[in-house]
């Protein structure tokens, strides 16, 4: 019923509105990331739908706009969906991120990275498991993740 017809209606809108997320126009990524994230939130769509179209591959893989668009958007779709079934695929969703990692602009380097450190905390050790790894990125997550770790356990005040 509904759940077909609002999927359907997302297979046509979704791809300008991903093209869209990663616009230079501040109001019309902005506007377009909304939708999108709402749409994830919503029981007829959701975030296994969204997450699927916020993995494609980007149009214009030197654009700045739209790779970190494209990072806020698969970010704000793991935050309110997660990963996995429900959300965006672990896997998936390091394949996206991890070339990005290898950017030759700082600002989706360090974006990727942020991401990319927060996804096998999110999901758990298995993330990272069979995937394809660049070889700088891979040194670096880790070292990420051993840090996001390391200050978990640093920041938790511990009462006499």
């Amino acid at each position: 019923g509904s759940r077909v017809a609002a999927r359907a209606a997302l297979d046509v809108l979704a791809p300008q509105l991903v093209t869209r997320a990663g616009s230079s126009n501040v109001r019309a990524r902005e506007d377009s990331t909304k939708v999108l994230l709402r749409l994830a939130r919503s029981p007829h769509v959701g975030g296994a739908a969204v997450g699927l179209h916020a993995l494609r591959p980007l149009p214009n893989s030197k654009s700045q706009h739209a790779a970190l668009g494209r990072l806020e958007l698969l970010a704000g779709v793991v935050s309110g969906c997660g990963l996995g079934a429900r959300g965006v695929p672990a896997l998936g969703a390091c394949d996206f991120v991890v070339p990005l990692c290898d950017s030759p602009s700082e600002k989706i380097r360090e974006t990727a990275m942020g991401h990319l450190a927060r996804l096998p905390l999110a999901y758990g050790p298995h993330t990272l498991r069979g995937n394809r790894l660049y070889p700088a990125s891979a040194a670096i997550a880790a070292g990420m993740r051993t840090t996001a770790l390391a200050s978990r356990h640093t920041h938790r005040k511990v009462m006499p």
